[in-house]
């Protein structure tokens, strides 16, 4: 679905990005991590076609620097904040994007979705840092994207933009979308990445499943907190040491079938005990 081969990147004498290669299939979430400066951003914007590069990077077949205008079709994109007028309300920037795809949608069905229809008709200065983000993530999605990119997506969304989307990745997952989603926690992808690409100087360092990261940097415990009980029912069958009746740990080679078991129970409030990207770039041969 997405082909990246022998991509490079300069900034005039500096180069960003070096001879960055990876395949990312249809229907995987893919997150891209690394320290700030590594070329996350600069990768997912050469992807979106924002940003000229040498190399190849392919979507669906179409080479992004020859086709732009067709690969921007099936893209959605997320920045980390989008350049806007603020003095337009909601409705009319969402409205602006439908017409420059020309795609006919219930804009107040999507703002309900989002919950934002009380603010429909509010100016965008007056939103919150967590509202726009979650009007920029409909827009993202709403013209029904076959790869959907996101630029440290969870730094500027509230708890329920968070919760939307996950919500939209799992949903989109089904679809048969394929995300590229940077960020710099492993903790804040665990119930929905598929992959791993970590980035470091601008290198390719390390592209494989989560569970297969988690046994290299062996991450071996899970915190978990429940108010209602259900920690004892839904995962008694694994190593649980229980702090109190709310809080418990568990200790395993298998850290991430655990966390797959909580999740499979309901259970999300929970955390690992997670290396630094500095330990995480060390232990896979990088930089320190």
């Amino acid at each position: 679905m997405l082909e990246v081969r022998n991509v490079d990147k300069y900034f005039d004498d500096f180069q960003v990005l070096e001879d960055v290669t990876f395949d990312i299939g249809r229907g995987v979430a893919a997150v891209l991590i690394g320290k700030n400066g590594a070329g996350k951003s600069t990768l997912i914007r050469c992807i979106a076609g924002l940003l000229r590069y040498e190399g190849s990077i392919k979507v669906e077949g179409k080479e992004v620097r020859e086709e732009s205008i067709e690969v921007k079709k099936v893209i959605g994109y997320l920045p980390q904040t989008a350049p806007v007028r603020g003095d337009l309300t909601g409705y009319q920037i969402f409205n602006l994007y439908l017409d420059l795809y020309d795609i006919d949608l219930d804009i107040e069905e999507w703002f309900e979705r989002f919950e934002l229809l009380d603010a429909i008709d509010v100016p965008i200065d007056e939103y919150s840092g967590g509202m726009r983000q979650r009007l920029f993530l409909a827009m993202a999605i709403a013209h029904d994207p076959s790869l959907i990119l996101m630029d440290e997506p969870m730094n500027n969304l509230d708890s329920i933009g968070k919760s939307l989307l996950v919500d939209i990745i799992h949903e989109y997952k089904r679809k048969g979308k394929t995300f590229v989603i940077s960020g710099h926690r492993l903790s804040d992808f665990i119930t929905y990445a598929d992959e791993i690409i970590l980035i470091d100087d601008g290198r390719l360092l390390y592209k494989g499943s989560i569970e297969e990261l988690f046994k290299i940097l062996g991450i071996a415990k899970v915190y978990i907190y429940s108010s209602d009980g259900r920690i004892k029912d839904a995962i008694d069958s694994l190593n649980i040491r229980y702090l109190d009746e709310n809080r418990a740990v568990i200790e395993s080679d298998d850290a991430y079938y655990a966390i797959k078991k909580l999740v499979e129970n309901n259970i999300t409030n929970f955390f690992i005990e997670e290396p630094s990207i500095d330990t995480i770039i060390k232990r896979l041969g990088g930089n320190e």
